[in-house]
């Protein structure tokens, strides 16, 4: 028997209390590694997301605030689409042209690329193209005319995917995506001019680091060749139906025609008779 602190206990009881203790004391320190070890990885990630999220309440808030009216205009007019028949195509189109003008055109590109609202979307979009950043010309009249001229007409063009099927939609259609297409060249070639050195400030566009694998391959590589092809097949699709509803009502009138007759041959016949008439009178 040993005596410790004034205890009498024996050899083995020593040793259970000596390795209870320590597992105890293995289990508090491993706990303080896990906290601290999440605690720095937490860190990490923070500063390579160049984001700490308490700091930010008032930037998440403030982004959200700028979506929250074209989001309730989307949510409404999805809601109202529901009750309209529509096809495939229609509904692809109804939705570009939803998104493109409340979203793309009037929200970002408008109030954030052309009016600098919202300061942390326009750190973003300083961050894929300097030339938001020095207020560069030939962006500032893009954008100006994304949020006055191609947002509302890319909204109309969706209204009339809903109210209507014939040769106004089709031309608002076509008038819309060659807008697009001007814009998105004049964007792409200025910066093309230019070498590059506003989506690629640091190095060269060919090498393939991260973040300009993000910056130039995705966002500008990728994503502008999308506003290019998707306008170009709407041009395409709303031109076959022009000349298919012209080629439709033609032969309605030869149908309703009971003579056989071409059309244009009666309609002329028609203005020959009205002239004469008048000759005779004279």
């Amino acid at each position: 028997m040993k005596k410790i602190r004034g205890l009498k206990i024996c050899s083995k009881q020593k040793q259970f209390i000596f390795e209870f203790g320590f597992v105890q004391a293995f289990k508090e320190i491993k706990g303080k590694e896990n906290k601290s070890i999440q605690y720095i990885g937490q860190v990490k990630v923070n500063r390579i997301m160049g984001i700490n999220i308490e700091d930010h309440f008032e930037e998440i808030f403030e982004v959200i605030k700028l979506h929250l009216l074209p989001l309730m205009l989307i949510f409404v007019t999805i809601v109202v689409k529901q009750q309209v028949k529509m096809t495939a195509y229609e509904k692809f189109a109804f939705y570009w042209f939803l998104f493109n003008g409340a979203i793309i055109h009037i929200t970002w590109d408008g109030f954030v690329g052309a009016l600098h609202q919202c300061d942390p979307l326009l750190r973003v979009y300083s961050l894929m193209d300097n030339r938001y950043k020095v207020k560069e010309n030939a962006v500032r009249a893009i954008s100006f005319c994304e949020l006055f001229l191609h947002g509302p007409l890319c909204l109309y063009t969706a209204r009339l995917f809903l109210s209507s099927r014939g040769l106004k939609r089709d031309i608002f259609s076509i008038l819309s995506s060659f807008l697009q297409l001007v814009f998105t060249y004049v964007f792409v070639y200025d910066e093309y001019m230019n070498n590059f050195v506003n989506v690629c400030p640091e190095e060269s566009c060919f090498t393939f680091s991260t973040s300009n694998i993000l910056l130039f391959w995705i966002c500008f590589v990728f994503f502008n060749p999308v506003w290019i092809i998707l306008p170009l097949y709407h041009l395409v699709v709303a031109y076959k139906n022009i000349v298919a509803q012209e080629r439709w009502s033609f032969n309605i009138c030869a149908i309703e025609n009971r003579s056989g007759e071409n059309y244009y041959d009666n309609f002329d016949k028609t203005q020959r008779t009205v002239s004469s008439k008048k000759n005779k009178k004279d």
